[in-house]
């Protein structure tokens, strides 16, 4: 009796595993009790529906306690029945209830998916569980195993008679969290004994925005000084696993609101402005990564811009012999010039960035240059055209501190001039 108890078992699990709908039963009420021990294991497995064989009676008796509460569904009431345009003895039957559909073939199968494939770090989306009803109207506990470490995830209704389940998923804000990945996730769903299982690839992306640096302000050679502004060369950077596509820059010149800077591609990183004669100038920066992931604003220091022109002997110190030459083309209107081996100009000043303006023209020579001392450059200023107003040499530190500039003439034969117009120094 176990053993057939134990075969009947098994033979229905696998036609339910492989048809996906529990299978009727069929027996009479001697076999149940005689073969099977009148037991209501499999009634209260979910074969919930019994074809009872009972001939010759005004009701059917019904196995294992009322097939565990659930009475019978069909009942063969005869083997000897007659039905027109059939020879012999028909079986006849009996169903117990009203609605011939609800005995139809009933399953259910499931589908998910997630909005765009993909689901960023820190951030959550909602993803449809298609629970596809086939004459099953039972409600579907639904689990989901496989999850990254830290990432949550909710059904709206659980167990649900819904035809589309609604599943939140939440991944962290902390990229160590749970990494960028492919993770697959396993959604099950149980209901009246059976069970369907789908897969659903959970792709985490980056959801990380790049790191900025501050963007830095600085003085770059072989620019023009402007009569009434100063060029200044503005750096910055970001980084990013995904690659950063795209900067975008703001400006405030002398403590003005923020305006947005024109950049000439998405992903360059210096660009050269002006900023006005004693004037200050601040940049914020901002990137965007390939998963569009955008920074906040990160905002570089407050840079003040001062022309010292040649004619500030106090801060300027002289040696040998300068001259003094007026002209609207230069800057200040004057500049000093020397022709002199030796003779030189030395700047001392608390600053960042340093430049030198100075003219490249015919007849012009060369100069070296020290900074605190130490020989860095030497500077030739013959041109074939003439150009006022040039930042020959320029010097920049990674911070404000306190330097020396000199400019010594070297006396090139036949052509040993050079010009001392003003020095530019930027601070924060």
């Amino acid at each position: 009796m176990a053993g057939l108890q134990a075969w009947v078992a098994a033979f229905l699990g696998e036609v339910t595993a492989k048809t996906g709908s529990k299978p009727m039963i069929y027996t009479s009420p001697a076999f149940w009790s005689k073969y099977m021990g009148d037991s209501r294991a499999l009634a209260d497995a979910g074969y919930k529906t019994l074809w009872i064989a009972h001939w010759g009676v005004t009701a059917p008796t019904v196995p294992a306690q009322n097939w565990g509460g659930h009475g019978w569904t069909f009942w063969q009431y005869t083997s000897s029945g007659a039905v027109s345009g059939i020879t012999g003895r028909v079986d006849l039957d009996r169903f117990n209830g009203a609605d011939l559909a609800t005995q139809g073939f009933s399953i259910f199968k499931l589908a998910a998916s997630i909005p765009g494939g993909s689901i960023k770090q820190g951030a959550s989306s909602v993803a449809s569980v298609a629970i596809m009803r086939t004459n099953f109207t039972s409600g579907v506990a639904l689990d989901i195993a496989g999850m990254p470490a830290g990432t949550t995830a909710t059904f709206d209704t659980n167990p649900t008679t819904l035809t589309v389940a609604a599943l939140t998923v939440t991944t962290p804000g902390d990229p160590t969290a749970t990494p960028v990945g492919t993770y697959p996730l396993t959604i099950t769903g149980v209901a009246d004994g059976l069970t369907r299982t789908t897969t659903l690839n959970l792709v985490v992306a980056d959801g990380t925005p790049p790191t900025v640096s501050a963007p830095k302000t600085y003085l770059v050679p072989n620019k023009i000084l402007g009569l009434g502004s100063v060029p200044i060369r503005v750096a910055w950077s970001a980084s990013d696993a995904s690659g950063v596509a795209g900067y975008g820059v703001q400006h405030s010149i002398n403590g003005a609101a923020w305006a947005g800077v024109a950049l000439p591609s998405p992903t360059v990183a210096t660009i050269d402005e002006t900023m006005p004669y004693a004037g200050t100038a601040r940049q914020q920066v901002q990137a965007t990564d390939a998963r569009a992931n955008t920074s906040a604003f990160v905002g570089g220091p407050v840079v003040h811009v001062t022309v010292i022109q040649q004619s500030t002997t106090t801060a300027i110190h002289y040696t040998g012999t300068w001259r003094t030459v007026y002209s609207s083309s230069v800057s200040g209107g004057s500049l000093r010039y020397a022709t002199a081996a030796g003779a030189s100009a030395t700047y001392r000043f608390t600053g960042s960035s340093i430049a030198w303006v100075t003219t490249r023209a015919p007849g012009r020579g060369s100069a070296r240059v020290l900074v605190d001392g130490v020989a860095v450059a030497t500077v030739n200023l013959l041109a074939q055209h003439g150009t006022a107003r040039i930042m020959a040499f320029a010097r920049t530190w990674p911070t404000v501190g306190t330097h020396t500039i000199q400019v010594v003439v070297v006396g090139t034969a036949g052509h040993p001039r050079v010009d001392l117009d003003a020095f530019v120094r930027l601070t924060y």
